[in-house]
């Protein structure tokens, strides 16, 4: 098993250096190591996948943001059938080396957002290839190349998924992600697990705040856990993880930034609440 993981890493730089040059090996490899180096609290996907006994039942999951698939990754090799989005094109042509040749797995280059737009201009950072997205919020952004941007409702049409089951949603698109849950097709189908991203620095300026996104998922019948973070002071600097927290509540710090879960399930909820008792856990908020 350690050698097989050699020889996929070894696959993995020989294509980045063949199709992109040393320059790119250099960025991806500083990348992984910030990567590593920002697992400083607990693996949210990975409490979602103990949650939902995903090695054993298999299911759908919708990964809006997959960066380079480490979020989809023990999904997708699991055998669950993902459907994942990427609007940048370098990071999209590490996911498709990775995972395009898995016949579950469907890769799709639009962004996703409330409404379909064609000619969107997506920014990226030199600090750090996570952060491209559909807004500039550091001053490194760029303005890179043009994109398409979609709905889940959109693409629930495309791909004719009608009113079937999606187990787990996961969105991390920089800012965008409460704007992607209203384009979410929820008169079809209402996913058992959402993950998402929060952090009212970035989202103010687009017209939300933390709340909004909590108190409209409330609406749709979830119950929420919020992982907050310490705010973010560079993103070449491992990220600290503050704690989980039942919502409703209030974030520590108006800088912080985290994920909030959302379980439709009570007792789904509750086994959500069992599967973190081994970290803080603050009732009062």
């Amino acid at each position: 098993m350690a050698l097989r993981a050699f020889i996929s890493k070894l696959k993995t730089v020989w294509f980045i250096l063949r199709h992109d040059g040393f320059r790119a090996l250099l960025a991806a490899m500083l990348d992984t190591i910030r990567n590593a180096q920002q697992i400083c609290g607990p693996d949210e996907l990975g409490i979602v996948f103990d949650l939902l006994d995903a090695q054993r039942l298999k299911g759908l999951m919708i990964d809006v943001g997959a960066h380079w698939g480490s979020a989809l990754a023990p999904f997708a090799k699991a055998g669950w059938k993902v459907y994942c989005f990427e609007p940048d094109s370098g990071n999209r042509k590490r996911l498709a080396y990775l995972f395009g040749k898995f016949s579950n797995v469907v890769i799709d280059q639009r962004a996703v957002s409330d409404h379909p737009k064609e000619n969107a201009v997506l920014y990226k950072s030199e600090e750090s290839s996570g952060i491209s997205g559909l807004s500039a919020f550091r001053d490194s952004h760029r303005p890179a190349e043009k994109i398409e941007v979609t709905t889940l409702g959109h693409f629930f049409e495309e791909q004719d998924l009608g009113d079937g089951q999606v187990d787990v949603l996961k969105v991390d698109t920089e800012g965008f992600d409460f704007h992607v849950l209203k384009g979410f097709p929820w008169e079809k189908c209402r996913p058992r697990v959402i993950l998402c991203e929060f952090e009212d620095q970035r989202t103010i300026p687009l017209g939300y705040t933390f709340h909004d996104l909590a108190l409209f998922l409330q609406e749709k019948g979830y119950r929420l856990m919020i992982s907050e973070w310490w705010p973010v002071t560079a993103y070449n600097t491992p990220h600290q993880w503050r704690r989980f927290m039942p919502y409703p509540c209030e974030i520590n710090d108006p800088k912080g930034w985290g994920n909030l879960f959302g379980v439709r399930d009570e007792g789904l909820y509750q086994s959500l609440i069992a599967k973190i008792a081994g970290f803080q856990l603050s009732e009062d908020g």
